[in-house]
């Protein structure tokens, strides 16, 4: 069976979209990499790290300030820290996002 290589067709096809593309793929690896920072943060805050957590989602939101789980786990970070109020607006935050978090 051939393998079919893609890159040399999305190239071209990348470059003729100019703007449009890099703001394609910009937003989809915004995404992952907010997704990495979140799991980084889940991991500092199951070892009681939390200051080093909450940086973790901070960076997670700035790259996708929609990341449910980054807002989420934020609230849960500064809970922990005490920082009730900040917590509180995190978690509205996440629940505004996705509402359906206020149904569990």
């Amino acid at each position: 069976m051939k393998k079919t290589i893609l890159w040399p067709r999305i190239v071209p096809f990348a470059l003729a979209c100019g703007a449009a593309w890099t703001a394609v793929i910009s937003a989809s690896c915004a995404g992952f990499y907010a997704v990495m920072w979140t799991n980084k943060g889940l991991d500092l805050a199951d070892r009681g790290h939390w200051e080093e957590a909450l940086t973790c989602y901070d960076r997670a939101i700035e790259l996708d300030p929609r990341d449910v789980a980054a807002w989420n786990n934020k609230g849960l970070a500064l809970g922990a820290l005490g920082r009730w109020k900040e917590a509180l607006t995190c978690s509205e935050k996440a629940v505004e996002i996705n509402p359906r978090l206020a149904e569990v």
